[in-house]
């Protein structure tokens, strides 16, 4: 307690051994040009921390510098897509640039607009691989370093990105030819027909997208044909269109397999160690890529460096959750359907990764998994933004068993609609769906 302490201070250039012979069993704290030395209470308590606590709580907080602070959180989370020719609105590659925008950072990160990670990372809803959430105190430094309003400069501090994801690409899909940006759209939604000239099976193990034209190549998705039928569905779209490739959506048009995620900001993706999907030797795949012209028009060729093995120790499959039944009443604010659903699998699983998937119409998604009577938390999207999907790996796999019950809620905005929504692949249909990246062990 500090009522009973005997405290003085004691000047620098008198020796310790000095000191500690006027004052026996004294304890010492720095506190720059003086020192505090502080006996014990009564009870035996020391006391020195607790008026240094109380002498620290009256200078404050130190400011927020952009090179300590602020920077290492730019480039780890920002710069990927803010930097010049990206597809961010503005660079964030200098302090004159991110002072420019100190207002601009604060409002998109406080409502967890930017960076663009759907998924929460809270750990209130599991943890996440390569997690781009930033936690209550970066949120923080941003919004201090915004309002404090005089963005000191301050001396460089640790960097936080990450070292670079081995890569050894075996494969590149290409379009083979450029494509020309419809100008009379704002969302272009267009699929390629690529063939990976692949005579046997192969697995996917890591991929990398690398787009054309980086301003404009807002998401890309890559579907696996399973079947000669498939190959054939996608053959008929494209010819029914001039150009290089045909106009779609939701999806290539066909029920296919998703084998790619990626959004703007994404690096290397390597699917969990030891585990890759299956390609089939003589099947084609679709690449759609989502084009939004608002930073320009004009030709792309994105393409897509897959990593491929021969074999892989344990084999993943993408398995779809969903409800096809889907209808929603129209002239809704917030209007939800919740489905409940066995997992369609015959043999126990690890679950390590999901692909959230909805239509401009969704706005929240969440998946629960039921154990021991009690719905446990297994993916919560709360804002959903059509514009980002991807892959989300967990840190630790969650374990299912045939049979399990899951819960499906989605939930969306209606009110511009005056009929009911439904589910399929058109502009003016829904979805509620999650591909799960499951292995047998």
């Amino acid at each position: 307690m500090i009522s009973s302490a005997k405290y003085r201070l004691v000047h620098p250039e008198r020796s310790d051994r000095e000191a500690s012979a006027q004052s026996k069993g004294a304890r010492s704290a720095g506190t720059g040009a003086l020192r505090l030395r502080a006996s014990r209470s009564a009870q035996g308590e020391p006391v020195a921390l607790s008026i240094l606590l109380l002498f620290a709580a009256a200078c404050g907080p130190r400011p927020v510098t952009y090179r300590q602070d602020v920077e290492p959180l730019l480039q780890a989370r920002c710069a990927s897509c803010h930097q010049e020719g990206g597809i961010g609105p503005f660079a964030l590659e200098t302090y004159e640039q991110a002072t420019q925008q100190a207002g601009a950072i604060k409002a998109v990160t406080q409502s967890r607009q930017m960076p663009p990670w759907g998924v929460d990372g809270s750990g209130a809803c599991q943890k996440w691989s390569d997690s781009q959430w930033l936690s209550d105190t970066e949120l923080d430094v941003l919004a201090r370093w915004a309002d404090e309003g005089q963005h000191p400069l301050g001396t460089a501090g640790m960097p936080l990105v990450s070292a670079p994801v081995a890569f050894e690409p075996t494969h590149t899909l290409d379009p083979a030819v450029d494509y020309a940006l419809r100008t009379d759209l704002t969302d272009d939604y267009r699929c390629f027909i690529v063939d990976p000239g692949l005579t046997e099976d192969r697995f996917v193990t890591a991929y990398r997208v690398d787009p054309g034209d980086a301003r404009v190549v807002h998401h890309v998705i890559l579907y696996a044909a399973q079947t000669e039928a498939q190959d054939a569905a996608a053959a008929q779209l494209d010819a029914a269109e001039a150009g290089p490739g045909y106009t779609c959506f939701g999806g290539p048009g066909f029920s296919a397999r998703p084998v790619v995620g990626w959004a703007p900001g994404t690096g290397v993706t390597r699917y969990p160690e030891q585990t890759g999907v299956r390609l089939l030797g003589g099947r084609k795949l679709i690449m759609q890529v989502h084009y939004n012209t608002r930073l320009g028009v004009g030709v792309d060729r994105t393409r897509v460096a897959l990593e491929l093995a021969a074999d892989v120790p344990i084999e993943a499959t993408i398995v779809p959750l969903a409800d096809p039944s889907l209808e929603v009443p129209p002239g809704q604010a917030e209007v939800s359907q919740v489905s409940e659903l066995s997992l369609p699998l015959p043999l126990r699983v690890k679950v390590r990764g999901v692909f959230p998937h909805m239509h401009k119409l969704g706005r929240k998604l969440k998946v629960e998994l039921l154990r021991s009577e009690k719905w446990q938390c297994a993916v919560d999207v709360p804002r959903w933004d059509f514009n980002w999907q991807r892959f989300y790996f967990y840190q630790t796999p969650l374990a299912a068993v045939p049979g399990d019950s899951l819960r499906l809620s989605c939930s969306y905005d209606t009110s511009g609609r005056t009929s009911p929504v439904t589910w399929g692949e058109g502009t003016d249909d829904e979805m509620c769906l999650v591909g799960l990246y499951v292995t047998p062990r």
